[in-house]
């Protein structure tokens, strides 16, 4: 789920360009090798390689540090596209071009989910792509949307329990992770291997040391905790968490830290996509956690206003407002 390291350079150059945005006309103008343009964080999957296409924005990554599980994989272009693939989400930090182009600094992975498969489920008959994968105590849909790797001619379909697969997608309204990319990794988990889960807290036991994510018990006893404001999570709070499971099917953390998609800097403009959650306001609702506000001079591609209900795949354009994405534009799918 997921945390996203800032490098030293970027953030100094962020504090000095926020400063130099206020004296000027807002645009938050990022000079590096000669090179201008608007800050941006855009997250969403790959559709393609060779530089990286995230939300219909291709990014130069020439020049772009790739994290992998928090961890520097490499630089460039080989780099990111020899570890990459098109449906996974990714997080791009960069800048946009006058052109609509864009230029990554760096770019961040981390699976949604790794862990051996629970069950497997047809969800339409007349629809073999459409299949429902439990494990971790996550319900995962799959679609004819989400990108298989590994899964040879039989499709997500042919999973079986104990297979070890990766998973990367968005929440939707329901709790449930609809699945832009699996990949079956192996036939069944390695020895001692390691977990990852992201998702939303709920019934938190400080005294117990517990909380749940969706149907799994995370024991957070020993877990090393990092980012969190008031030291630990609380519930509706979207956190990741890696570990392994015991034998009573709890997931015994080893690292729990806040998931954000965005990560921690709100000083830029942001494209998120993902799936509308519940309206709290007739103009406000969620997306992963982070409140979205509508205003009158919101724009809307691909619908009109009263067509942005809960479930509906967005992308969300905009800027951060005393902790609230203000929405420029919604383009919906």
């Amino acid at each position: 789920m997921l945390k996203f390291i800032k490098t030293l350079n970027f953030l100094i150059m962020g504090t000095v360009l926020m400063g130099l945005a206020a004296c000027g006309s807002g645009d938050i103008t990022v000079a590096g090798g000669g090179i201008g343009g608007t800050g941006v964080i855009s997250t969403g999957e790959v559709t393609a390689l060779g530089s990286i296409w995230v939300n219909d924005v291709k990014f130069e990554t020439s020049g772009a540090n790739l994290y992998i599980d928090d961890a520097l994989a490499g630089k460039g272009d080989a780099i990111v596209k020899g570890k990459l693939s098109p449906g996974r989400i990714v997080r791009v930090e960069g800048t946009l071009n006058e052109d609509g182009t864009g230029i990554a600094q760096d770019v961040f992975y981390t699976s949604t989910l790794i862990g051996p498969v629970d069950a497997v489920d047809s969800v339409d008959v007349a629809d073999p792509e459409k299949v429902r994968i439990q494990l971790l105590g996550q319900t995962v849909m799959v679609d004819a949307q989400s990108r298989l790797e590994g899964m040879g001619g039989e499709g997500a379909a042919g999973l079986t329990p104990g297979n070890f697969v990766e998973i990367s997608g968005y929440f939707n309204s329901k709790g449930e992770i609809q699945a832009s990319f699996v990949n079956k990794m192996a036939d069944e988990a390695p020895v001692n291997a390691m977990f990852q889960v992201a998702g939303r807290v709920s019934g938190f036991n400080a005294n117990g040391r517990t909380f749940r994510i969706t149907a799994l018990s995370v024991d957070f006893s020993h877990a090393h905790m990092a980012g969190f404001l008031a030291g630990e999570p609380t519930n509706g709070m979207y956190v990741f968490v890696r570990g392994q499971i015991d034998a009573g099917g709890t997931m015994i953390a080893t690292s729990v830290e806040p998931y954000g998609r965005l990560g921690e800097n709100n000083a830029k403009k942001l494209h998120i996509k993902g799936i509308a959650g519940d309206f709290v306001q007739d103009n406000r609702f969620y997306l992963e956690g982070y409140e979205i506000e509508t205003t009158p001079e919101t724009g809307f591609a691909g619908g009109v206003r009263e067509d942005l209900l809960p479930g509906l795949k967005i992308i969300v354009q905009g800027a951060f407002v005393d902790g609230i994405i203000v929405a420029d534009k919604i383009i919906m799918f």
